[in-house]
């Protein structure tokens, strides 16, 4: 049971670690200039991805889990409706979302710590709650976002946070990952 859980929590690491590494990279590269297309590209990926799923809603069976996942297409394309009306929402939006990701990830990450590493039995369990810790400090630090003035200041932002989150989850990686000496035990 704890080794099929270590095993998810090493697949969710590396996932989420390349998907942070492109993203904070391409928001840390990416001229203010492309927010409005980035904006719109996400409203029409979510729109066409709320149609697609209410039309498999209309064709399936009709059961509890069906609704729910209704629910959720119409919330993400109104969503993406309003991402198509408002000009400022689609960097909020990512900015809330990239300020949430740290704060939950550091979260889990402290709960796997001190549930699992610290049951292991493993010198330095420690090390993923501290790291995990960090990543909470720094996802309240993109709530709070002091410096946060001007549009270039906050994709700065945003992909320094991912980027860091990143950085984090490859540290994590790294630490859960056996030791050659851990595999024979």
């Amino acid at each position: 049971m704890l080794f099929d859980e270590l095993d998810k929590a090493r697949r969710r690491t590396i996932m989420t670690t390349i998907v942070f590494v492109f993203v904070g990279i391409a928001f840390l590269v990416v001229p203010e200039a492309y927010l409005p297309f980035m904006g719109s590209a996400c409203a029409f990926v979510m729109v066409v991805w709320s149609v697609v799923s209410i039309l498999e809603f209309a064709t399936g069976p009709k059961v509890l889990i069906r609704y729910l996942g209704l629910f959720v297409a119409l919330a993400i394309g109104l969503l993406g409706i309003s991402l198509f009306v408002f000009d400022s929402l689609f960097l909020r939006l990512v900015t809330g979302l990239v300020a949430v990701i740290p704060l939950f990830g550091g979260m889990l990450g402290s709960y796997h710590a001190l549930v699992f590493a610290r049951r292991s039995g493993r010198r330095g369990w420690w090390v993923p709650l501290v790291l995990s810790l960090l990543l909470m400090g720094f996802g309240t630090m993109t709530v709070v976002s002091p410096w946060a003035y001007s549009t270039r200041a906050v994709l700065q932002l945003v992909g320094g946070t991912l980027a860091y989150s990143a950085v984090v989850y490859a540290l994590l990686l790294v630490w859960m990952w056996p030791a050659r000496g851990d595999e024979e035990r």
